[in-house]
């Protein structure tokens, strides 16, 4: 698909792209490989240790407070130079390191595979690595361009993969199993879809695609290894959109449960303060026990007369809480 995408750390200030030349500690250039970078920058634990570490390292880069460090892709665009790998404005930090693990990847996938978002990303990314973004841009319309989504990439390519370089690669019939499988099960249900003894090996067909995806082949379209490891040679470009692109999605279910207990939590004193107002239980001989609320303890405190009477007539006085 013609000569290598260079990839670099940089920073966007006012719709305008910048990327940075940074020497690491040992005054070696980072590479200029995806992995290259999220390697980078998974050395560090969030945004202000990359940006001080940036800033005061040998090459001095200074960026403007108000942008925001990104990766970015080279395009052959000379009116846009630079874009956003799969437009995910995400940057990997230490807790991502271990999603360069093609193992780790493989079972993130297998472990939500019924999470249709995470796979129309995929789906977006292996069209933006196998096939041709500048003929599938063609056909964007304005309202695509927008409402730009991998929704949006998927249909568009699906409609005029005829149209497109390598469109009709191989690859994409596997991602086509894969994508309309996910589909199925959300169509008709995770336990139902568990429950079909017809319905296909779900793990089997993402384990197949992401190989066959992330693998390079020689030319007789077989696996490459490494001759000293043994290990697969990856394609380090793909590797490197998974690993932002999981890294994102657990970013967003992170975020997503972090709300829902905030909302739990602003809710429980509500309940809480029903419950302790209504709650009436039966003792083991049989007779009603009720608890007082909190009105009847205000009226009772302070004074032990009142309070002993309450007891005495088989009230239990409630003054944890109150």
């Amino acid at each position: 698909m013609g000569r290598k995408t260079k990839f670099y750390l940089g920073y966007e200030s006012n719709g305008v792209f910048k990327p940075l030349s940074i020497l690491d500690n040992n005054l070696r250039l980072i590479g200029d490989s995806l992995t290259d970078l999220i390697e980078y920058t998974t050395l560090f634990d969030n945004e202000m240790q990359l940006r001080t570490a940036i800033k005061n390292g040998p090459t001095n880069c200074d960026i403007p407070y108000s942008s925001r460090i990104v990766y970015l892709a080279e395009t052959k665009n000379p009116n846009y130079p630079y874009r956003i790998p799969l437009g995910l404005d995400h940057i990997c930090y230490s807790l991502s390191k271990s999603l360069l693990d093609p193992n780790i990847q493989k079972q993130y996938f297998r472990d939500n595979k019924f999470d249709i978002d995470l796979f129309s990303q995929l789906y977006m990314a292996s069209i933006f690595s196998k096939s041709s973004i500048g003929d599938l841009s063609n056909f964007y319309t304005e309202e695509d361009k927008k409402n730009f989504s991998p929704r949006i990439v998927i249909e568009r390519f699906k409609e005029h993969r005829n149209e497109i370089a390598n469109g009709n690669n191989y690859i994409f019939t596997l991602m086509d199993g894969v994508y309309n499988e996910v589909r199925h099960a959300n169509e008709v249900g995770e336990e139902k879809y568990e429950y079909d003894l017809d319905r296909l090996d779900l793990d089997y067909l993402i384990n197949r695609l992401y190989d066959n995806l992330t693998i390079k082949k020689d030319k007789k379209n077989n696996f490459k290894h490494d001759p000293d490891t043994g290990m697969y040679l990856r394609d380090e470009k793909i590797v490197g959109y998974i690993t932002i692109m999981i890294s994102k999605n657990m970013e967003d279910k992170y975020k997503k449960y972090a709300e829902s207990m905030e909302e739990m939590a602003m809710n429980e004193p509500a309940v809480d303060m029903i419950q302790e107002t209504n709650d009436v239980y039966r003792d083991v001989e049989g007779h009603d026990e009720e608890f007082l609320t909190k009105e009847d303890f205000e009226r009772f405190k302070g004074d032990e007369e009142s309070q002993e009477l309450a007891e005495s007539q088989g009230y239990i006085v409630r003054k944890s809480g109150l």
